[in-house]
């Protein structure tokens, strides 16, 4: 879709291959997703104030969501049990913070980055982190606690 010679940001439409079948963890990610749309509408809306408020939101309760994940992590050990996964999915949370934060940074300070470049980077990393490692990580926590997913 384009607006003005502009392509509009699409939302990210929840779908069952983003769901993980662990409530807590699900619940977070559908919140993610909210306030990535939100952004995206704020986006298509030429709202700067508030993409730029919506965009600290979603950058903070991403941490947090983080937070959440290691230390489910740490519960059920899963550093000792699957190395290469938790190096893995740490490590992915370290590059996405990181880079989240040089991308906004650069977009708020200098200008150069288009706030659609960092709602993509956004949205194709959650997706794709939501259905290649958290479902890793949660797959884990069902086999190390017995529990069965949906």
């Amino acid at each position: 879709m384009e607006k003005d010679g502009a392509k509009t940001y699409v939302p990210v439409k929840w779908s069952a291959e983003l769901e993980t079948g662990f409530a807590d963890v699900d619940a977070q990610h559908h919140t993610l997703v909210g306030l990535l749309n939100k952004a995206g509408a704020a986006l298509n809306a030429s709202k700067p104030a508030l993409l730029e408020h919506l965009l600290q939101e979603l950058i903070a309760y991403s941490q947090y969501h983080f937070e959440t994940e290691e230390t489910l992590m740490r519960r059920c050990r899963y550093a000792e049990n699957a190395p290469f996964e938790a190096a893995t999915h740490l490590n992915q949370h370290r590059s996405f913070t990181s880079r989240v934060h040089v991308m906004y940074d650069t977009l708020i300070e200098d200008g150069e980055l288009q706030p659609r470049e960092l709602l993509d980077f956004l949205s194709s990393w959650l997706a794709l982190h939501i259905r290649h490692t958290d479902q890793l990580l949660v797959h884990f926590l069902a086999q190390a606690s017995g529990w069965e997913r949906k």
